[in-house]
C-alpha cells in the first residue's frame, strides 16, 4: 500500500461520489482541494481486515476488490465485489466498534480514496446537502438489510 497521485480518470470516478450529489462544480472543486491522496493496493493485499481498518469512507477509484466474511475456522465467504465508484466503510466511519465485520482485499491492483471521519464531518458542516446525502445512503442500506432479514426469516 502506498499513496499515489489522482489521475484524471480517477477524478472522474471520484466526482460521481454520492456525497457530492447536488453540489455545484465550484463547491466540488472547493472540497477536492483538501482531499487526501489516494492509496494503491497490489493484488491480494488487504485493504480492511477485522482489526486493521480506518474510520473512513473508502471509495474505490480504480481496480477491483473483494469483500469476504469469515466465521471462525470456516472458509472465507465472498460477500461482494467492489468496482470503481463503489464505497465501503460507511458503518466504520462513525462506528465505535473495535472490529470491522468483513475483510476487503484487492482482487486486482486497486486505488482507494479514504475520506476520514474528520474530512466528511468538515464537508457536512460546509455543505448540509452532504449530510443529507449520507443519511439517504444509510437509509438505503438499512432498507436493503431489512429486506435481507425478512427473506431469511420469512415462513
Amino acid at each position: 500500500m502506498k499513496e499515489t497521485a489522482m489521475t484524471p480518470a480517477m477524478r472522474r470516478v471520484a466526482e460521481r461520489l454520492f456525497l457530492l450529489d447536488g453540489l455545484t462544480d465550484a463547491e466540488r472543486e472547493d472540497l477536492w482541494r483538501d482531499a487526501p491522496q489516494p492509496v494503491r493496493f497490489e493484488k491480494g493485499e488487504s485493504i480492511y481486515s477485522s482489526h486493521a481498518f480506518r474510520r473512513a469512507l473508502g471509495l474505490l477509484l480504480e481496480g477491483e476488490a473483494q469483500v469476504y466474511r469469515q466465521d471462525g475456522e470456516g472458509p472465507r465467504v465472498v460477500m461482494n465485489r467492489l468496482l470503481p465508484g463503489n464505497v465501503f466503510g460507511a458503518a466504520a466511519l462513525f462506528g465505535e466498534g473495535e472490529a470491522y465485520v468483513t475483510e476487503i482485499a484487492a482482487r486486482k491492483a486497486a486505488v482507494v480514496l479514504f475520506l476520514s471521519q474528520e474530512q466528511v464531518v468538515g464537508w457536512m458542516r460546509t455543505y448540509f446537502s452532504i449530510a443529507e446525502n449520507y443519511i439517504r445512503f444509510l437509509t438505503g442500506r438499512i432498507r436493503f438489510l431489512n429486506e435481507k432479514i425478512a427473506g431469511f426469516t420469512a415462513g
